[in-house]
């Protein structure tokens, strides 16, 4: 018998069980101990036994201490990471970072109204929900509960030749919202002076807001990294100057507010030094990796406002290409046709076969949990 038909039989069983013994005066706090520890799946199959309990699974404070839970035992044990490569969705490659204690995990595919043909961009992914773009539609998704909702067309009053997106959370507004940059470019690919314009899409209000004040002097933003934490967006950029040195714009996902981040000193002469630096995510920090050709990695780490070097790889053998961290503090990278990660505590790297071809610039690796969020927007869809 196949896993998934095991995991039916047992849910299965559950269910049958538990509608016996719904209507008993079985303590909530019982209940939510139990139901805690389930996968979103099951637990979302659950709600269907009773009104109490679709009450009680229901709450955004189970709902809460759910994903805290899932994410605590992802960090103590399996992390799935999504693979995209060269950024489209339907390219996905799940692995996990260690070997699994537990049968082969089996994703959900792709919802029915997912268009084919690699057409569909990642944009992000925050607490189980994941975030594409197809065709100029942007989707929300949370693949275990079967929930899909588009986005309304966002306002575009400029006309570029290029759109960036981001994805995060807003802690303070318990909010999810969607960053959209449309701007032009001129031949030698910097932008156009007066054509970079930003939207927001907030969740919870359910429309696009243009917003004021990227930093104009910003004349290239490098679009490689995926990096929303502590609330904030952040991207790469390089300023208007003879040398053009790079810098860090931030978005307050909260207060809607742009300012500038400085780079640690050791990286603002990359061209010089041949240094590649790669925005990143660490701890729940914001991170810096910065690597030399046939060199040493550094890692500073965003700590109280200033840059902390924090770690220091050896050189690999051969020219990686730096991707970020994993939720486990793996350091994940390719180097020449594979993916890579390396343990910074057992100095140990271990390299995934088959995978993809010539991990790029543009490949997104992410972590996933499986969660029961569900944005008052998004709605339910049969497969």
């Amino acid at each position: 018998m196949s896993l998934q038909k095991n995991i039916e039989k047992i849910c299965s069983r559950k269910r049958a069980c538990a509608a016996s013994n719904a209507d008993n005066n079985i303590p909530d706090d019982v209940l939510w101990n139990i139901f805690i520890r389930l996968p979103a799946k099951q637990v979302a199959q659950m709600r269907c036994v009773s009104k109490p309990w679709n009450a009680l699974l229901s709450q955004q404070s189970f709902i809460k201490s759910h994903l805290d839970h899932r994410s605590i035992r992802r960090m103590n044990d399996d992390e799935i990471l999504l693979v995209f490569k060269d950024g489209y969705f339907d390219f996905c490659h799940p692995f996990l970072t260690h070997p699994s204690r537990s049968s082969i995990i089996e994703l959900p595919k792709l919802p029915n109204s997912t268009p084919s043909c690699g057409s569909s961009i990642f944009i992000g992914s925050v607490n189980g929900l994941i975030c594409f773009a197809d065709y100029h539609v942007i989707h929300i998704w949370n693949p275990y509960l079967s929930a899909l909702t588009p986005l309304p067309s966002y306002t575009n009053t400029t006309i570029g030749d290029e759109m960036l997106f981001r994805f995060g959370f807003d802690p303070l507004n318990d909010d999810y919202k969607v960053v959209k940059i449309s701007l032009s470019l001129d031949e030698h690919g910097n932008i156009v002076e007066g054509s970079l314009e930003v939207e927001v899409y907030s969740l919870r209000k359910g429309f696009w807001e243009l917003v004021i004040g990227f930093p104009s002097h910003v004349s290239m933003i490098c679009n490689n990294d995926e990096v929303c934490v502590d609330g904030h967006a952040y991207w790469l950029c390089l300023v208007e100057d003879m040398f053009m040195p790079e810098t860090i714009v931030a978005f307050d996902l909260a207060h809607e507010t742009f300012r500038e981040i400085s780079l640690p000193n050791s990286m603002k002469d990359y061209k010089e030094s041949n240094r590649l630096n790669v925005l990143g995510v660490l701890s729940q920090k914001l991170c810096v990796i910065s690597c030399i050709h046939n060199g040493d990695c550094e890692v500073w780490l965003r700590m109280d406002h200033k840059w902390v070097k924090h770690l220091v790889f050896p050189p690999f053998d051969g020219k990686i290409m730096p991707i970020g961290f994993t939720p486990n503090n793996l350091f994940l990278f390719g180097i020449g046709r594979h993916l890579a990660l390396y343990d910074p505590d057992a100095a140990a790297v271990k390299l995934f076969n088959g995978i993809m071809n010539t991990p790029n610039s543009f490949t997104k690796v992410v972590p996933y949990v499986d969660s029961l969020i569900w944005p008052p927007t998004l709605r339910a869809i049969n497969h």
